[in-house]
């Protein structure tokens, strides 16, 4: 596994390919032939959005670390206050604690999951082959295990974008880990209501930006090494 793309809705059925019909992923609970949690639709969240609830434990799963891209593992591009991804690989900074963090948490046995949303492809400002070669640019640098993004903008009603959590839930599933014992590391409040909405322990790196908090984080931190060790501290 390596660079995940989802530009359709998620399928519920094999996590490598899409159902013909299109439609939502959680709506039915099955076990999973591999194992693994599994979900189904819960209610409407009050701040808007789609709650899942966990319907059965099938068997003991691994645990994992779901990251933002931008602003967690490289850094952001400032525009009047707000972050925004590089533009192409040559603006890509990776932040200087990755290694190390990135370091620590394998050698906790976390897999590392990067989930990130890219709307610039769906509002025509992008293409979607740089955002795909700054993945796979990330992925030979760092010990990722998986990058996921979803290309859709916010009047698609998609399930993957943050601060749905389709993604959180596709990366549990196929990797085989359990949100609960899990951890979402981002820097904006979208990224934390997701990590809430999966059930995971949520981080905050910096302040936000100023925007609208509509979760409030588990921790908030400084850096990536610091949400590193609060989370092999939580952990031990």
């Amino acid at each position: 596994m390596g660079v995940s793309s989802t530009y359709h809705q998620l399928t519920q059925y094999q996590p490598t390919e899409r159902h013909p019909t299109g439609g939502t992923q959680y709506q039915l609970a099955e076990q999973h032939p591999t194992g693994g949690t599994e979900y189904q639709l819960a209610e409407q969240h009050p701040t808007g959005g789609t709650e899942y609830q966990l319907t059965e434990q099938v068997k003991s799963v691994g645990r994992a670390v779901f990251l933002d891209r931008d602003g967690v593992i490289n850094q952001a591009i400032i525009r009047n206050g707000k972050p925004h991804p590089p533009d192409s690989v040559e603006e890509v900074v990776i932040v200087p604690e990755a290694a190390q963090a990135f370091a620590e948490l394998k050698a906790a046995g976390f897999r590392l999951l990067v989930i990130t949303n890219q709307p610039d492809v769906a509002r025509g400002q992008q293409k979607r082959e740089i955002i795909e070669a700054i993945n796979t640019y990330l992925m030979e640098r760092l010990p990722l295990d998986q990058i996921y993004t979803c290309y859709h903008d916010n009047k698609d009603g998609c399930e993957c974008r943050k601060p749905q959590p389709g993604l959180i839930l596709q990366g549990s599933r196929e990797w085989q880990v359990d949100p609960a014992q899990s951890f979402l590391v981002g820097d904006r409040f979208k990224d934390i209501e997701a990590g809430y909405r999966a059930g995971c322990t949520t981080i905050l790196i910096g302040e936000g930006y100023g925007e609208k908090q509509v979760a409030t984080p588990d921790f908030r931190v400084v850096d990536l090494l610091e949400a590193t060790k609060k989370i092999v501290v939580k952990c031990l």
